[in-house]
């Protein structure tokens, strides 16, 4: 037998197989190092993705909130255009320069009225112009009820002329309990009604006050 040839070829096999095994290896080196590398790419694919989406998430933020904001700009806009009408608070006529007839531009109103436990107080105020004579008034009375539906009590009576935004204070003493209003009347020439008439003023008068409002007549009719 020739031992020669047989270990050679036993060599020549050993070296044969570690050639197989190094080739094998290489290939499966090479597959780790495509594996590895296919990650590393699907990594950075996710990332921008991720990016991409966090792009297009603020651009249609920006986009809702401009036309948000153009929406207020134009509610604001409408807003600053529609305003509040605005009326004249001076007098038919006079504002015009009409006339009618001798009214001086006066106009009147009651402002307040009150009962101090002796006498009937009202306030009345001129919201005209001047006035160039002497206002008018009376007191109505009736027991239960509306004074407008009772009768005058006493004569007409007058006040001085009341200049333009002033006031004066007119007073009555009233002789028994029941419902008190005060009428006062503008210039004869004034424009529509020409009657304005106080809130009802509630008196409640005893025996006693009752004397003393006598009391209190006579000695004025003595002085």
């Amino acid at each position: 037998m020739d031992y020669t040839r047989l270990i050679g070829s036993i060599k020549r096999t050993k070296r044969t197989k570690t050639k197989n095994i190094n080739s094998l290896g290489g290939v499966l080196i090479r597959y780790k190092r495509i594996r590895k590398f296919g990650k590393k790419n699907k990594i950075l694919l996710l990332a921008f993705k991720f990016v991409a989406a966090w792009y297009l998430l603020i651009g249609m933020s920006a986009t809702l909130t401009g036309q948000t904001n153009a929406y207020f700009s134009d509610s604001d806009t409408v807003t600053g255009t529609i305003q509040a009408g605005t009326w004249e608070t001076e007098e038919p006529g006079c504002s015009k320069g009409e006339k009618h007839g001798e009214w001086d531009c006066s106009s009147l109103k009651f402002v307040g009225q009150k009962y101090d436990g002796q006498k009937i107080y009202a306030t009345i105020q001129n919201t005209g112009s001047d006035m160039k004579t002497n206002g008018t008034y009376e007191i109505y009375y009736i027991e239960k009820g509306n004074p407008k539906k009772g009768k005058p009590v006493g004569e007409v009576l007058t006040f001085a002329p009341i200049k333009e935004g002033k006031i004066i204070e007119v007073s009555f003493i009233p002789q028994q309990s029941g419902s008190y209003m005060f009428k006062a009347y503008q210039h004869k020439d004034h424009p529509g009604n020409g009657e304005l008439w106080s809130e009802a003023i509630t008196v409640s008068i005893d025996a006693g006050e009752t004397d003393n409002v006598e009391e209190e007549k006579r000695n004025k009719r003595q002085m």
